[in-house]
């Protein structure tokens, strides 16, 4: 037989599934007074929650919230197209400045020898897609944020 007094769990399972109590849970309850007031109110406060009426909404909510799952998930792919349209037209212009202009920075790099040339175009390169690696994670971030 414990001396202490029994904890939460251990009354709780006395209250609502003596069966599979442990020898000494029964011994102790049938001996002590405080834990039995203890069973008692559980008991109570269970029976008082189950005469509880569930709630009526004026609504179907599980309804409007799969309305609104539906509506979220068909709206990402568009902006997805959207993004990446964006991204790829900047290329292009990107792409199509440097054709433009590239007389003028063939001669701006004239004094420099073909190698450091293309050492720094290759640097350049690399950045920029640094950069567009960069963009794209913050984006995708930023969207996983965004649902629900």
């Amino acid at each position: 037989m414990k001396n202490k007094h029994l904890i939460d769990s251990e009354i709780q399972q006395f209250a609502f599934d003596e069966s599979e109590c442990e020898k000494d849970v029964v011994e102790h309850m049938s001996s002590c007074s405080l834990c039995k007031q203890r069973v008692e109110d559980y008991v109570l406060l269970s029976t008082s929650i189950k005469s509880i009426p569930d709630p009526a909404l004026g609504f179907d909510l599980s309804k409007r919230v799969l309305m609104q799952l539906e509506t979220s998930s068909k709206k990402k792919p568009l902006l997805d197209y959207f993004v990446y349209a964006l991204i790829t037209l900047s290329g292009l212009l990107v792409g199509f400045c440097v054709a433009c202009f590239s007389l003028f920075c063939i001669n701006w790099f004239k004094g420099n020898s073909t190698v450091s040339m293309a050492f720094i175009i290759c640097i350049a390169l690399s950045i920029l897609m640094i950069l567009i690696n960069d963009i794209m994670k913050s984006h995708r971030r930023k969207m996983k944020m965004l649902k629900f």
